[in-house]
């Protein structure tokens, strides 16, 4: 199953809203529109395919109504280019008007502004917004869609995410009827853990009771939870359930003079619980290209839990049985192919049990995918 993945366009008045993808921006050069850009990749690159097309929320900057619509026809155009079977989104911070600079309401324009918003089922739409949660379901997988800003009626609420105790109980009643043996996933706007940034350390915003989400969400044997907000990308693993970051698409808060870059993904999940992460980053003078970015990775692997220090050991006995030639990476996976779907933290460690006790180098080193793995001397 591949998914697209696209979180945080932050569409603004202008550039001066901190995002790359804003109104007057021209379609040519290409390179230099976020959309001309990611349009002309997939019609160019014959790995990007996908069935479905995931928008995880801030389609606007500071709910302005106009940034939503574009935003939103901007995901139509991906999903017409893309071909997906399935286009879904969900609110961010940004698209709810708590300040309500447009009315009382601060839902109003997010609710009613498309009939294909959050999904083209209106029963599916109706339990989202009054319960705060629904369930996509095919014959091969499940989505959980979770609305996180389901308590931003006004300015206050709006800086934190409270997942309330009545929702949680719900979710687990409804996953107990409904939930079956198929490939799991879990969308939302905000971050169900820590995630500190590099401008603003302290992480004042994270889910309420997100903990106990991932709980349930083990429980029942989910393989994939996916969010936004966090403009840095980011990958995890809680007790099995792999939890992507997933970074922002054009807006540039919080990552400008980092090493962090906008980004979109596209995940391929291979089997029950492991797959793999693709993601492109944003350049204006190059557009959309995969690059070999060692703190987020060009190619992430995900839901396999080896012991590092068994697989070093592997790793050493191949060398040996090499006679201590630098050892190709690509024969390493086709005898150790678990290594294919480690994440980045777990391979840094394997990574430093090679150096530090076998003297192996990986070059380039872990997270980056080496070619060779060689013997320092």
């Amino acid at each position: 199953m591949k998914l697209t993945i696209i979180s945080d366009i932050h569409f603004g008045k202008s550039r001066d809203d901190k995002t790359l993808f804003y109104a007057g921006l021209p379609e040519k050069p290409i390179n230099q529109n976020p959309l001309s850009s990611i349009l002309s990749l997939i019609s160019e690159e014959e790995k990007i395919e996908s069935e479905v097309l995931i928008c995880l929320g801030d389609l606007c900057n500071r709910a302005y109504n106009d940034g939503i619509i574009i935003a939103w026809d901007s995901i139509e155009k991906i999903h017409k280019e893309l071909g997906t079977s399935l286009r879904i989104g969900i609110p961010g911070n940004h698209d709810i008007d708590s300040r309500k600079i447009h009315g009382i309401d601060p839902f109003n324009f997010i609710k009613n502004f498309s009939n294909d918003f959050p999904t083209n089922d209106q029963t599916l739409n109706s339990l989202f917004w009054d319960e705060g949660f629904c369930l996509l379901e095919s014959d091969s997988y499940e989505i959980l869609m979770i609305n996180s800003v389901k308590d931003h009626v006004d300015e206050e609420s709006a800086k934190y995410s409270i997942l309330e105790t009545e929702t949680l109980e719900n979710i687990d009643s409804y996953l107990k009827k409904k939930s079956k043996d198929r490939i799991k996933i879990c969308v939302l706007h905000h971050h169900p853990i820590k995630h500190s940034n590099i401008e603003n350390w302290k992480d004042s915003d994270s889910m309420e009771r997100g903990d106990q989400l991932i709980s349930i969400l083990n429980g029942y044997n989910f393989d994939v939870m996916i969010h936004g907000h966090k403009h840095q990308p980011r990958v995890v693993d809680i007790n099995g359930l792999t939890i992507l970051a997933s970074g922002s698409f054009s807006s540039i808060e919080n990552i400008e003079f980092t090493t962090f870059k906008t980004m979109f993904h596209l995940i391929d999940i291979e089997k029950k619980g492991k797959g793999r992460i693709s993601s492109w980053e944003f350049n204006i003078n190059n557009g959309w290209k995969q690059n070999l970015n060692n703190t987020f990775p060009p190619e992430i692997g995900f839901g396999e839990a080896s012991n590092p220090n068994e697989l070093a050991e592997k790793i050493n006995e191949l060398f040996k049985k090499n006679n201590e030639r630098p050892l190709l990476y690509a024969d390493v996976l086709a005898q150790i192919p678990n290594l294919d779907y480690m994440i980045p933290e777990r391979l840094i460690r394997l990574g430093s049990i090679l150096n530090s006790k076998y003297n192996l180098f990986p070059q380039p080193e872990f997270p980056l995918t080496p070619q060779l793995i060689t013997l320092k001397r």
